[in-house]
């Protein structure tokens, strides 16, 4: 596989890295009490988590059981945009939760 320059958005270790970093702000705003930013922060780590699994997979790499879901329903988003707006954002939401999720099984396995 080819070395991408670090913080390179087609290297999956980027969105990783800001996926756990999204965790750790989410973290500090709920102890602070910020519950919008804390919920901003977890959104976006699922965002970062589908985008490295993305980026994963689009490099052949080992997908977990929780990302493999994910990209299920982020698949489902293009074409349910031509049928349904409502039905799309309904996987697109779901894919980032469980990137979310997916994100946090990651962050438990490298602490």
């Amino acid at each position: 596989m080819a070395e991408f320059p670090t913080d390179h958005p087609q290297d999956p270790q980027t969105w990783i890295t800001k996926a756990l970093a999204d965790l750790a702000d989410a973290r500090t705003y709920a102890f602070e009490g910020r519950s919008v930013e804390e919920s901003l922060a977890m959104r976006s780590a699922g965002v970062a988590s589908v985008l490295a699994a993305r980026r994963t997979r689009d490099r052949g790499g080992e997908l977990s059981p929780l990302w493999l879901e994910a990209l299920a329903h982020d698949d489902e988003v293009e074409a349910w945009q031509q049928v349904d707006l409502l039905q799309a954002e309904y996987y697109r939401e779901r894919a980032i939760h469980l990137g979310l999720l997916a994100a946090i099984e990651l962050e438990n396995a490298t602490s």
